[in-house]
């Protein structure tokens, strides 16, 4: 029942809240600034965004990360990420939205690519990306919702790294004219 009423509550904020612009295919040279969603909790997350921040610096694209970090920290661990675009456990509420700060974070940025490097479609993913206004979505995972231009799944060999997820991204990309 709980359920029930969680998806009720979701399919509300996603048509509330979700970006009324039109989206697709744009071409690399027409873009000029990306938002791009990763996992903070995946060990290798540096690497991605060190990758990430070298290739739109390469391009000239203004490039803003915002990070998913909902495991839980113990006292000697530290937050890697800053706390102004990061979404942890705590910032969501009883039904998986984040907060409004780190929403209209994401909506206010004027990104016209959005990348979410999360390999999972759970609401909390689904939720920033519907609400970005980027022309432009990729994601790793496909959502309810079907917000996304394109999507790179993992293969049936394996899961892959966000930063190879990435690459895969970058070559698709650098096709597009």
């Amino acid at each position: 029942m709980l359920n029930y009423i969680k998806n009720i509550f979701r399919r509300r904020y996603l048509k509330r809240w979700g970006s009324t612009v039109a989206t697709g295919l744009v071409p690399l040279d027409r873009i000029n600034s990306a938002a791009i969603l990763i996992n903070a909790e995946d060990k290798n997350s540096d690497d991605c965004k060190e990758a990430v921040l070298a290739y739109f610096k390469k391009k000239g694209i203004k490039a803003e990360l915002f990070f998913f970090d909902f495991g839980k920290k113990t006292d000697e661990e530290l937050q890697i990420t800053s706390l102004n675009n990061t979404t942890l456990k705590k910032d969501l509420n009883w039904c998986g939205r984040p907060s409004r700060d780190k929403m209209m974070q994401l909506r206010q940025s004027d990104a016209e690519l959005f990348i979410s490097l999360i390999d999972n479609g759970l609401f909390p993913v689904e939720y920033m990306s519907v609400c970005c206004r980027a022309k432009f979505k990729i994601g790793r995972a496909r959502v309810n919702s079907n917000c996304f231009d394109m999507v790179i799944e993992n293969p049936p060999s394996g899961e892959i790294s966000q930063k190879e997820a990435f690459n895969a991204i970058v070559n698709f990309l650098e096709t597009i004219q």
